[in-house]
């Protein structure tokens, strides 16, 4: 069933606990059901690890002295200004880009400047805001994914500077 579906379709098995998905030629394997995720914006400092539903956390190497944060998940419609760019591009290509399986995409937490700006998604996006603030404070985002759940694994841990 995996192998023979359509090249550009997303074939899904389910096997008691058990996921396995196809994306790009390559097998994708879970276990156990993905957490709930919550609906709403959740305010954070910057000062201390923040835990999510799924098991994971954000935190700064350093504590996060660049304002207020809120931290939430995809909607549709996000747009972020990568580092080096001029113009914004829209986050779901940029996931694309990078090789994000569709089913994956709407589970990175996306952090999110007092201004409603897009300043991360994970660990593998960072805005060029949030990329000249790291730097200008000599920090560093992280997104640590728990190991026993069934979040998404972007290459183990998100570490964006």
């Amino acid at each position: 069933e995996l192998i023979n579906a359509a090249a550009d379709g997303q074939p899904l098995i389910r096997y008691r606990q058990t996921r396995i998905q196809r994306y790009r030629g390559w097998l994708h394997v879970s276990v156990g059901e993905p957490a709930e995720l919550p609906t709403q914006m959740i305010e954070w400092d910057g000062r201390v690890p923040l835990p999510l539903a799924d098991g994971s956390s954000l935190l700064f190497a350093l504590p996060w002295t660049g304002g207020a944060l809120a931290v939430g998940y995809r909607r549709g419609g996000e747009r972020i200004r990568l580092p080096g760019r001029h113009h914004h591009h829209a986050l779901k290509h940029v996931l694309q880009d990078l090789g994000v399986p569709p089913w994956l995409r709407g589970r990175l937490p996306l952090l999110i400047a007092a201004d409603g700006e897009l300043l991360a998604a994970g660990g593998s996006v960072v805005s060029n805001t949030l990329d000249a603030a790291l730097r200008l404070q000599g920090n560093c985002l992280r997104w640590l994914q728990s190991s026993g759940d069934a979040s998404p694994s972007l290459q183990g841990e998100g570490d964006v500077t």
